[in-house]
């Protein structure tokens, strides 16, 4: 048998009744398994026993989750990787996949609902989908979308330098201070500003390289991007390691 509690469990000898009543596991005197409910069993037993029960139609994330409670209950490893697996090929929102990351302990989903949330306007979920998430995962999700905007509100407000070594091999260097200044608050400083689909922080250099800059020398252009280091992914890999120590809390 694939579980070796079932297997236990089934392998008691049965004791007939001294009084003539029907034994244990029959339709008069079902067993009775306790905190299971019977469409969760009737699910493991369609797995196991597929040729014996079918799934109900329309039904599969229910199905993959009581396979996922049982299995783990009953160390059924199969039920346990095959409900994960399908899970996991559902196009399930990323609030829904982080609330079942916290209900049956899936954290390898946190890394990437979490970002695709982050990278969301939080004003477009409802009430319910605040439910699903909880108190807990709302606050460290809120914090962590403050820290990324108040980031990005101090990358465009500074904008980096040009190189100011008196070596530096630039003969125009003040047009290039000039057309740098104009560049970064027309171009760069606009698109982390942007209200729908802002620039990656991290995607900056690339932008920035191939920006066609009148009177900005190519040497300078490039240079000035050279020791570019994101925080972006620091701020969410923290919210993530936040977020799946929290649920390990509960």
């Amino acid at each position: 048998m694939a579980s070796p509690i079932l297997n236990d469990l089934f392998s008691i000898p049965v004791t007939p009744p001294t009084d003539g009543s029907p034994p244990e596991g029959t339709v008069e005197t079902p067993v009775v398994i306790e905190d299971v409910a019977a469409i969760a069993f009737e699910d493991l037993a369609g797995f196991l026993l597929p040729s014996l029960y079918k799934p109900t139609p329309g039904r599969e994330e229910s199905r993959c989750l009581n396979l996922l409670t049982l299995g783990r209950k009953w160390e059924i490893e199969s039920a346990v990787l095959f409900a994960q697996k399908t899970l996991e090929g559902m196009d399930l929102p990323c609030v829904r996949r982080l609330q079942l990351a916290r209900m049956y302990s899936l954290k390898v989903w946190v890394p990437d609902a979490l970002r695709t949330l982050l990278a969301s306007p939080l004003n477009e979920l409802g009430l319910i989908q605040y439910q699903e998430l909880g108190i807990g995962a709302v606050m460290i999700i809120v914090k962590a979308k403050e820290k990324l905007s108040q980031y990005r509100l101090k990358v465009a407000h500074v904008m980096p330098k040009l190189n100011e070594d008196p070596e530096w091999s630039c003969k125009t260097h003040a047009k290039c201070v000039v057309a740098w200044k104009a560049a970064w608050w027309e171009h760069v400083a606009r698109h982390i500003f942007h209200p729908t689909s802002p620039i990656a922080i991290a995607d900056i250099p690339p932008f920035v390289r191939n920006l066609v800059v009148p009177d900005l020398s190519w040497n300078c252009q490039y240079d000035v991007m050279e020791n570019w280091v994101s925080k972006e992914d620091d701020i969410v890999n923290a919210a993530i390691t936040a977020l799946i120590q929290y649920n390990n809390s509960l």
